[in-house]
Parts: C-alpha cells; structure tokens; sequence
C-alpha cells in the first residue's frame, strides 16, 4: 500500500521484434517498509502472468514474476508491467529494487540471452520527463490531448497514468487527482 508523498513507478517488461521470447521469471527484492509493489499486470501481447511472494525474516521482500505468451512470439511490445511506490526522494526505483532475470525462454524451453528482453523504468505521471510529478506534466499532457504537443517513448508511458495501454482525457483527470491531492499514487 502506498504513503501519501510517494511516487508511483512502472517497471515495463519489453521484448523487441522477432525475440522469441515465449517466457520470463524476473526476481524483485525490496524492502516492505520503503517501498511496495501495487500492481502485477500482462502486457498487450496475448500473455498471462503469475507471481510468488517470499519474505526474508519480515525485512525483504521477494517476488518472483512469471510472463507467458502463448502467440506473438516475434511481436514486438510490453509482456508485462509491475507497479511499484518509493519516496518521491528518490529518481529511479531501481535505487531501492533489486531486479534480477531468472530465465528467458523460447516456447521450446531453450534458454535465450537476456538481451532478448528490455526492462524500461518510468515515473508515472511525469510527462515532461524532468524527474518530478507537477502541474507542467498536466500542462503539456493537456497539449498532447489537443494535438498541440507530441509525445513518445517513456514520456507517453508516463502520460498513461490509468495504465490501460492508451493515453486519453481520462489519464489527464487521474493526474489532476493527484495533484490536487484527490488520490496519492497512480493505483492503476
């Protein structure tokens, strides 16, 4: 669960066109008490997901993730998504998380170098990429909706602050929440 002042991150699982990638296990280790995971989610790759929770004495925390796909093999795109909250201190979540791959595979089950996947990091919400969450990400994501401002790679990852893959006037709303206060991290 998230602390009022917190950032959310997203820790986008990404394969590129013809990877072969048909499964990965990542392991995430933290520390409960400054950061959490929110949310697991697939990616838009007609995948499924599972994870496994492991605490180390109550101190660390360990997840195992588990992408599949079944189909798209060769599709390039995002086979899953973990949201996470950390102190708004912080630049990257990857100061707190450790993040290790366990196995890539091919449908065959033949291991596959890790290069076949890209792990992106992206602060929710801030859209102007500048490290901080305010009113000129609300601004310029404003501009985009009404075709006076382009966006692209980990800005419009940062701009889908619902996380339905889209960024629309309803991602605009969730940020305005946010920075009036309404909600304290991007839950979605």
């Amino acid at each position: 669960s998230a602390i009022a002042g917190e950032e959310t991150f997203r820790i986008y699982v990404d394969v590129p066109t013809n990877s072969g990638v048909s499964e990965v296990c990542l392991n995430l280790r933290y520390d409960p008490s400054v950061t959490d995971v929110c949310r697991f989610y697939k990616g838009m790759l007609d995948n499924s997901y599972s994870f496994s929770i492991a605490m180390d004495n109550g101190d660390y925390c360990g997840i195992d993730a588990y992408y599949i796909s079944a189909s798209n093999l060769n599709a390039a795109g995002t086979l899953g998504v973990i949201t996470m909250t950390a102190p708004s201190s912080i630049d990257s979540i990857f100061d707190l998380v450790d993040l290790n791959i366990e196995y890539i595979c091919n449908s065959a089950g033949t291991d596959l170098p890790t290069s076949r996947i890209r792990i992106n990091e992206v602060m929710v919400g801030d859209v102007n990429q500048d490290g901080k969450v305010n009113s000129a990400d609300a601004t310029l994501l404003n501009n985009y909706l009404n075709g006076k401002a382009s966006l692209s790679g980990n800005a419009l990852r940062a701009a889908d602050t619902n996380a339905d893959f889209g960024v629309t006037k309803d991602d605009l709303t969730h940020l305005n929440d946010y920075l009036s206060g309404k909600v304290s991290y991007f839950n979605a």
